[in-house]
């Protein structure tokens, strides 16, 4: 029977050409290496490596196992570090609620630094508005939902609430469309042309993402980018905007004063019946420190 000992053997002869410098490096000595290997050509029934001098070369047979045999260790090492962690997890698997208005870009960042801490989590993105992504909480069918501050609109008593941090959002129009060519866009200016607001958005408080009188809906904002290119203008969130900005499918309008770009807060909810555990717990404080990178 092949065992993983042999595997590691087998891989660390391949990497390093010889049995000393694959003993050093998975901390056995030479002649355990070389038993290994030799116990895994038995099995195989054909050389894995020919000696020449001090290096040990790969035959055909070990250039053909070798990525099967680090995808196999590869295997072997995650399991051990899920065995390793899985006492301090208490959750196997999260789903966080987002809105439209939350920046792609500090979700990215949220989703590296979970699964920097809990690698085998599993993490699940569910685009959601506000009314949907509160229902699930209070269902217990998602554990945390990032969403625009309302006025007016609390939370069931099941679900809490942390204030993280706030998005600037301003107005975006085609580079080549007639808005982007004026020096300074006035609130008038903007009301005579078609508005692309996401359908989330439409239950927003503030009124700088509902100026046209020719509001039309669409669901994510990829596409209203896509449809600047036909006509009418935009709100987005800066970090988003920039984004699209830098790629040349937008240009940020130099509003005038009265008509300047506002800005949404942004909440964490959560659902109580998770507040102690631990897992949960920790990755709120990780929301919390990415929050203050990118919407401090």
């Amino acid at each position: 029977m092949i065992t993983l000992d042999q595997i590691n053997a087998f891989r660390a002869v391949f990497d390093k050409g010889s049995y000393s410098a694959a003993g050093r490096s998975i901390g056995k000595d030479r002649t355990t290496v070389r038993e290994l290997v030799l116990a895994l050509e038995d099995e195989v029934g054909k050389p894995l490596f020919e000696i020449q001098g001090k290096k040990a070369v790969p035959t055909q047979v070990a250039e053909y196992l070798f990525p099967r045999a680090n995808h196999l260790v590869k295997q072997a090492d995650d399991f051990q570090h899920i065995a390793s962690t899985a006492y301090r997890m208490s959750l196997m698997e999260v789903k966080i609620c987002y809105d439209v208005q939350i920046p792609s870009e500090f979700l990215a960042l949220l989703d590296a630094e979970i699964a920097k801490e809990y690698p085998s989590l599993l993490v699940h993105w569910l685009h959601r508005n506000r009314n949907d992504a509160l229902q699930l909480l209070e269902n217990d069918e998602a554990h945390l939902a990032l969403l625009p501050i309302l006025s007016g609109l609390l939370p069931d008593q099941r679900v809490g609430i942390i204030n993280i941090g706030a998005c600037q959002l301003a107005a975006y129009a085609h580079p080549d469309s007639q808005l982007a060519k004026l020096e300074t866009v006035t609130i008038r200016d903007l009301a005579r042309y078609p508005q692309w607001v996401n359908e989330d958005v439409i239950l927003t408080d503030k009124q700088v993402v509902k100026v046209s009188p020719m509001l039309q809906m669409v669901s994510n904002n990829d596409l209203a980018v896509r449809l600047l290119g036909h006509r009418g203008w935009t709100v987005l969130n800066l970090l988003d905007g920039n984004h699209y900005e830098k790629l040349g499918m937008v240009k940020r309008l130099n509003l005038e004063e009265k008509a300047k770009s506002y800005h949404n807060g942004v909440s964490l909810f959560y659902n109580f019946s998770y507040e102690t555990d631990s897992t949960m717990k920790n990755i709120i404080k990780i929301v919390k420190k990415c929050s203050n990178l990118y919407l401090g």
